[in-house]
């Protein structure tokens, strides 16, 4: 889940992220979580096939996004 403006609060079973426009939470196939806006964020939500997230974590967590990242997830995603 990442936010290219203001800030993202993710809320799981197991705890609460936030996340600025610098940085992203990931958030594993099927847990159950809810995305609010802070400060008036710009939502954007990457999906990833499972098969594909064998090698990322299986907890949430939050991540620093690169410029370029950043630019496939504005230009391709919205």
């Amino acid at each position: 889940v990442y936010s290219s403006e203001g800030v993202i609060q993710v809320a799981t079973p197991e705890g609460r992220y936030l996340a600025p426009p610098e940085q992203a939470v990931w958030v594993p196939p099927h847990l159950e979580h809810e995305v609010s806006s802070v400060l008036g964020a710009q939502l954007s939500s990457v999906y990833i096939e499972i098969q594909e997230t064998q090698n990322l974590p299986e907890q949430c967590c939050v991540f620093s996004v690169s410029l370029l990242l950043k630019q496939l997830i504005t230009t391709i995603w919205l």
